[in-house]
């Protein structure tokens, strides 16, 4: 009885097959035990249920914190172009008619911006007034903010795929084990239905 309740339920939860007769009918009434999903079918009771559904929730989550930072990513992008091109024209537009200004394009402004958000600062263009000065000052505290920003962003991408391949790696051994215990059940309900069947047999000699 058992062994018909368990094969049920699993066979709604696992694609149909055409059913597999494991003991012909007898005069008893006791009717065909028919397998309704294959023993590795069993498991789809298990993954079906909870493991695809933490396995479907591990997989949001991994396309959301990416989805997350490749926003942060161009946002820290588009920002930082913004600020070179605007910061560099300022600068530009300061420096060009002032005497003893090394800065006389705007390609010299550009280039000036570049090296100073990035912190690398080769020192060949430099600002000669005190307005350009505010303008540099300004900029090396964006860069450095910038720099610890995009350093934060990837090292949280690169925690958080370590994280998400763990909790794959986890579901993966649960359902392992899951899959496992229901091959066992199944075994040992069809010794039980064996164990059944011989002793209707004896009872029916008997008789």
């Amino acid at each position: 009885m058992a062994y018909v309740v368990v094969m049920t339920v699993s066979s709604s939860a696992c694609p149909r097959a055409p059913p597999e007769p494991l003991h012909p009918p007898d005069t008893a009434g006791r009717g065909t035990v028919t397998s309704g999903c294959h023993p590795t079918g069993m498991m789809c009771l298990t993954r079906g249920r909870s493991g695809v559904a933490k396995a479907n929730g591990t997989s949001g989550t991994m396309w959301a914190l990416r989805g997350f930072h490749l926003r942060v990513v161009v946002a820290v992008t588009v920002v930082t172009s913004l600020i070179v091109m605007v910061s560099s024209y300022l600068l530009w537009l300061i420096e060009r008619d002032h005497v003893g200004s090394n800065i006389r394009s705007y390609g010299d402004a550009l280039w000036w911006a570049m090296e100073t958000i990035t912190t690398v600062g080769y020192g060949d263009h430099h600002p000669t007034t005190i307005a350009g000065r505010w303008v540099a000052g300004g900029l090396m505290v964006i860069g450095v903010a910038l720099v610890g920003v995009i350093t934060a962003t990837v090292v949280t991408w690169f925690f958080s795929e370590l994280d998400v391949l763990r909790e794959v790696r986890e579901i993966e051994a649960e359902e392992e084990r899951a899959g496992a215990t229901l091959a066992d059940i199944l075994a040992r309900l069809v010794q039980i239905d064996e164990r059944l069947e011989r002793l209707e047999q004896s009872d029916r000699t008997e008789r």
